[in-house]
């Protein structure tokens, strides 16, 4: 990813291991824990199974999720680590060996 890329996150195959919750009953709650520092992001759609933000500058941003079922219960955070560090190749044109 690069800084202006928008980017999905997707918790469609979260469950509820006694199966008392269905996947589409369950309460989602996504977070942006850490982002570049000078960055403006925010995540939309933090309460449903497919969070979005954008990088609007490069660095790595971490997102969190937390779901809950029907009785209260809470999982366990779900860490993601999202970079836009991806920095440009570097080209190097060499003269071949010259003949002797």
């Amino acid at each position: 990813m690069t800084d202006g890329d928008g980017d999905t996150e997707n918790g469609t195959l979260s469950i509820d291991v006694d199966d008392d919750t269905p996947t589409e009953n369950l309460i989602f709650a996504w977070m942006l824990i850490s982002k570049a520092a000078t960055s403006g992001a925010f995540l939309s759609g933090a309460d449903s199974p497919l969070a979005e933000f954008v990088a609007d500058v490069p660095g790595d941003y971490v997102v969190s999720l937390t779901v809950t079922d029907g009785d209260g219960l809470a999982s366990v955070a779900d860490i993601v680590l999202v970079s836009s560090l991806n920095a440009a190749p570097t080209a190097d044109a060499i003269q071949p060996p010259q003949a002797r």
